[in-house]
């Protein structure tokens, strides 16, 4: 079953294109520039993994010294907004789109 979620959660972050990235964080009040939609969006296909298995403080830091030091922080803030909403431990296989869809708001 993990196996499967990953092979899912792979699938959606490779489909992710700039514009999806930009509109999404446009939606959560955050402004990319073109620069680092970029930066996070070849982030977020690199290193997926890590952030899902819950350790990116390493993913983090690499983020923060490549795009703006505000967007950086909405990126933190929302990865701890969702962090408490979601249990990492516990995750069943039926709520497999919410995993994808916090993977994706992190990495933005």
């Amino acid at each position: 079953v993990i196996y499967i979620k990953e092979i899912l959660i792979e699938n959606y972050i490779n489909s992710l294109k700039i514009d999806d990235l930009k509109n999404y964080a446009k939606n959560n009040n955050i402004y990319l520039n073109e620069k680092d939609a970029i930066v996070i969006l070849d982030m977020a296909k690199k290193y997926w993994k890590i952030v899902y298995k819950g350790n990116p403080n390493e993913v983090f830091k690499l983020l923060k010294e490549k795009i703006d030091i505000k967007t950086y922080e909405k990126v933190i803030e929302l990865y701890n907004l969702y962090k408490k909403e979601m249990n990492w431990s516990s995750f069943p296989f039926i709520n497999i789109y919410k995993k994808i869809f916090f993977i994706h708001l992190i990495l933005i």
